[in-house]
């Protein structure tokens, strides 16, 4: 799977994405990057990318620190089906 940047095309259905997220930190009137993945979900009928799970996945390194007003998402990717047995249940 490949990253797909959010500038060439964005998930149709409500779904759960991996997505890479930029965002700044402010420290002794400095700017750091600080960037990471994460998993978000894509919400059309809401028209963008769920807050709550930005919110989380910036609270873990490595974006903890980062401000969530510059918060942005660059690139995401579908997530790959479930191994069969996980999907069908477990195994006896």
């Amino acid at each position: 799977m490949k990253w797909i940047s959010v500038k060439d095309e964005m998930p149709t259905e409500k779904t759960m994405c991996a997505v890479w997220i930029e965002a700044a930190e402010f420290h002794c009137n400095a700017s750091w990057r600080r960037c990471g993945y994460a998993l978000v979900a894509y919400m059309p009928e809401q028209e963008g990318w769920c807050e709550q799970h930005i919110k989380r996945a910036m609270k873990f390194y490595p974006l903890m620190g980062a401000d969530m007003n510059t918060a942005r998402i660059t690139h995401w990717m579908p997530l790959p089906d479930p191994p069969k047995e996980a999907a069908d249940g477990p195994t006896r």
